[in-house]
């Protein structure tokens, strides 16, 4: 299931420059050019200018990396260098560097393509449910789903 995540309705938040959605497809990523251990890992979330992914290794904020991956349905694999920008655990969020146009407007397309099938989006409204359980999970002290 492909789902938006909504924009931030708090003024004082601030302002993503690209919608975010939550998409799985597979991902290769090497810490530099020269190494041959790949870490294979899965999407959890991507946009036009990064995306978060699942690995079985901690990565350390800052780091930069190569990013492969193929978009479903298109027939040319992407390589990107990217940064670590945020962790928690084995998520990692990284932000696209140096991002060729050709490559920035297949990633664009093929999101806009995703929102495009509202049969496969998840409305706000059950993601405001899904959060308001999350919330009240936190408070119970329960365990929370990530990612």
């Amino acid at each position: 299931m492909i789902e938006v995540i909504p924009k931030k309705r708090d003024l004082n938040a601030p302002v993503r420059k690209w919608q975010r959605l939550r998409i799985d497809i597979r991902v290769k990523m090497w810490r530099s050019e020269k190494s041959d251990d790949a870490i294979v890992g899965r999407t959890c979330v991507m946009s036009e200018g990064g995306l978060s992914v699942r690995v079985p290794k901690s990565m350390e904020i800052g780091t930069n990396v190569l990013v492969e991956f193929l978009l479903p349905g298109t027939a040319r694999e992407l390589w990107l260098p990217a940064l670590i920008r945020n962790r928690c655990g084995f998520r990692c969020g990284m932000e696209f560097m140096d991002v060729a146009p050709s490559d920035r407007t297949l990633i664009r397309r093929y999101l806009q393509s995703l929102v495009s099938e509202p049969s496969e989006v998840k409305n706000a409204e059950a993601d405001h449910a899904a959060k308001a359980n999350q919330l009240q999970r936190r408070q119970n002290g329960q365990p929370l789903q990530s990612c």
